[in-house]
Order: structure tokens, then sequence, then C-alpha cells
């Protein structure tokens, strides 16, 4: 692994690591605070909190294996994790906990970036060698 490879990652790392850690206080505050809400409010709070979880290990999956990924993929890659997260997830515990109301497409937007994220990694992978490492995008 080349040197930068080694400590290109360390912000995203940092990063998903820190949003695990909240994604875990959040599934506290769902468990006190939230269980209390009618069901509905419940199951999008369980769901932004099973999202966060999800991605924050994406982050740090993608942090550690920083030396696959061409610079640009990995980049886009957690630009559309941290705009799910932002997007989806804040807006569904904003929704939950204060009760606010999004424009249209505030969340969803967010939902299309994950997937945005995962189709991209996924395609960086595809161009992946057994034994060895191709450059892409």
């Amino acid at each position: 692994m080349r040197e930068e490879d080694k400590h290109g990652g360390s912000g995203i790392l940092a990063a998903g690591l820190i949003l695990m850690g909240l994604s875990v206080a959040m599934g506290a505050v769902g468990a006190h605070l939230v269980a209390h809400y009618r069901p509905e409010a419940m199951s999008s709070f369980e769901t932004a909190v099973r999202y966060h979880s999800l991605h924050a290990l994406g982050l740090i999956i993608l942090a550690l294996t920083r030396g696959f990924w061409s610079r640009k993929a990995y980049g886009i890659v957690a630009a559309f994790f941290a705009a799910g997260l932002v997007l989806f997830c804040g807006g569904l515990y904003a929704k939950t906990l204060l009760q606010f109301s999004f424009p249209n497409g505030f969340i969803p937007t967010g939902g299309m970036a994950f997937i945005l994220g995962w189709l991209i990694w996924g395609a960086e992978a595809m161009r992946l060698k057994w034994g060895g490492r191709k450059r892409a995008l």
C-alpha cells in the first residue's frame, strides 16, 4: 500500500467512527424518548438509526480499504454517504423528534444519495483485478 493510501482515509475513518457512536446514542434516544411516540414515528426513527449505523459502517470500511479505490470514486462515495446521512437520516430524526415538515423530496433525495453511493462503489469494485489494483473513474 502506498504511503498516501495509508493516511488518506483518516478523516473519513474518524467521521465514520464518530457517526457510528452517534448512531448508538440515537438508538438510546429512540429507546427512551421516541418509544412513547405514535408507532409510525417510532418506525421512522428506527429506520433512521438503522441507515445511520449502516452508512457509518460503510464509511469506516471505505476508509479502511482506501488503497483499492480511485481517489475520485473514494471522494464521490464518501460525499454521497455524507449527503444521505444528513438528508435522509437527519431528515427522519428532525421529522420525528421536532415534528419538522420538510419540502417534498428532501428525505428521498438522501435515500437516492445512499443508493448512488453504493452503485458507484459497486462499479468501482467491478473494475478491481484479483491480485492487483486497477484504477478507475
